[in-house]
């Protein structure tokens, strides 16, 4: 299990924060 979040978890800190990233980026360069 320790080896799997090992990959999980770098995924779904990608994730989480792509959302956050894209109205960013929209304001940034409209």
């Amino acid at each position: 299990m320790k080896s799997t979040s090992v990959y999980l978890e770098p995924f779904f800190i990608f994730v989480g924060l792509e959302p956050v990233f894209i109205p960013i980026i929209k304001i940034i360069h409209p």
